[in-house]
């Protein structure tokens, strides 16, 4: 030991007197230039530090038999060493000191020689074991993170776990598919309510309309809406968007194709989630002949691409596929001027998360969600009179029973919305003398619960081109 002693010592003195005498980044709390080596244990391996100002070397390595270096390279008089001789470590390596799997360290990461000397300021690795680990050596427990390192730098936490991940995901869908068919389109409003005098509230849970219309068979329309909410503590906003085309296949009967989009965003105290996406499919709307009845239908498919960040990790990735039915019957009752418009309607919606890596390099397995709405509606319709052009007072009242179900995780994540509330809209629809027409609605959902509550606002413009 005496001669590895003397031997180090001399070739600190040659490296003090040949080196450049430059600052470096590894803090002199660090500089380890004697023996013995600062010496760590993980179960029956060690770990070796070693930092010289003077010289310009540092290295950090694992020992079972074999030196296995952080990073796979250590610093030498200055210059980045890779050599053949040593290995970067590995989870494997760290379970097999400790006794373990590879499987039972979820987060792992190591630095090694990053520039030069004089720039770098971390070598070491850093690694977590999992939850529920039993027989572990002294001074090691069971989701316990564990950092060995020299150098001032610090090396990045754990990212969230596979459950976490999945427990957002799943409440981001769930809120996102509430948000979806609460904002559906009133087709029936739409195509047949338009001219003053009819009904052109939303009968269910659309919240707001901007409606352009062409002349002649072919009308084009187009809604957009924003919406904010307070969900159990969670912020929320979404905002939604949809074009559609139609043409008249009979006296009473239209069909059509629309194309929706949708942008959310949802922030707690964890993480940030956001999405776009979008629905396209056909759809169908129809009024018995003779009689104040109508119907309508709709089939969509699509798919998002999301994003959610935890805090202190990066953004993770991800993507759902989705599809969306509903079917609704709506009557029409004249009171004088006041139009009543009692509904039915019925809606599912589907959206699977598809497996994803998160930031901490584990597998996210897939998860879906579904739900149903059953809808009890009563809207009106009130002319009011005005001196210049048409104003029309529109509103009503929805009794709403919704189910959820999941598979995965977001099996087991209670859906805020489930069970039956209340919700009510208000609104108005002012035409002007140039066939212009201006539209305002206000909503409230959640009337008869205590963890949902959503509000909206939508304005809108209607013309004829």
């Amino acid at each position: 030991m005496k001669f590895f002693e003397n031997l180090t010592k001399a070739l600190v003195l040659v490296g003090a007197l040949c080196a450049p005498q430059t600052g470096a980044a590894f803090d002199a709390t660090d500089d380890i230039d004697n023996f013995p080596f600062s010496v760590g244990r993980i179960g029956t391996c060690i770990v070796v530090n070693y930092v010289s100002a003077a010289n310009r070397s540092a290295y950090l390595y694992l020992a079972n038999g074999t030196n296995f270096m952080a990073g796979g390279a250590f610093f030498q008089n200055g210059g980045s060493i890779d050599s053949s001789t040593y290995s970067g470590i590995s989870e494997a390596l760290i379970a097999g000191c400790l006794g373990i799997t590879a499987g039972d360290i979820p987060y792992f990461v190591q630095d090694g020689p990053d520039g030069t000397f004089e720039t770098d300021n971390l070598i070491g690795f850093k690694f977590t074991l999992a939850e529920g680990l039993v027989g572990l050596p002294v001074g090691f427990v069971a989701g316990g993170t564990y950092e060995f390192k020299v150098g001032t730098g610090s090396l990045p936490d754990a990212g969230p776990t596979v459950e976490q991940n999945q427990n957002e995901v799943a409440q981001f869908m769930l809120s996102r598919a509430g948000h979806t068919l609460a904002a559906q389109p009133d087709l029936v409003a739409l195509r047949f309510g338009s001219a003053p005098g009819t009904f052109d509230a939303n009968v269910t849970q659309g919240t707001g309309v901007i409606d352009y219309t062409t002349n002649g068979d072919q009308p084009v329309w187009t809604q957009f809406q924003g919406d904010w909410s307070e969900n159990g503590g969670n912020q929320n906003s979404y905002f939604f968007g949809v074009v559609g085309a139609d043409v008249n296949i009979s006296p009473h009967t239209l069909a059509g194709v629309m194309l929706q989009f949708d942008k959310q965003t949802q922030e707690n105290s964890a993480a940030t989630t956001e999405g776009t996406g979008y629905l396209v499919g056909p759809y169908l709307v129809s009024k018995l002949p003779e009689q104040p009845l109508f119907f309508e239908g709709r089939l969509l498919v699509g798919r998002t691409e999301n994003s959610v960040t935890f805090t202190g990790a990066g953004p993770q990735a991800f993507s759902t596929d989705r599809a969306l039915a509903s079917v609704k019957v709506a009557g029409q009752l004249s009171y004088g001027n006041l139009l009543l418009t009692p509904s039915l309607a019925a809606s599912h919606l589907e959206d699977t998360q598809r497996a994803f890596t998160n930031s901490s390099g584990a597998t996210v397995p897939e998860q879906s969600i579904k739900v149903s709405d059953i809808a009890l509606g009563l809207n009106f319709a009130q002319p009011l009179r005005v001196d210049t052009g048409h104003l029309m007072l529109t509103g009503g009242v929805s009794g709403i029973w919704s189910k959820t179900e999941g598979t995965g995780l977001a099996g087991t994540v209670n859906s805020n919305f489930e069970g039956r509330r209340g919700r009510v809209q208000l609104g108005s629809t002012y035409t002007l003398e140039n066939a212009m027409t201006l539209n305002a609605d206000a909503n409230y959902d959640g009337i008869g619960t205590d963890n949902f509550h959503s509000f909206g606002l939508s304005f809108g413009v209607e013309m004829e081109f």
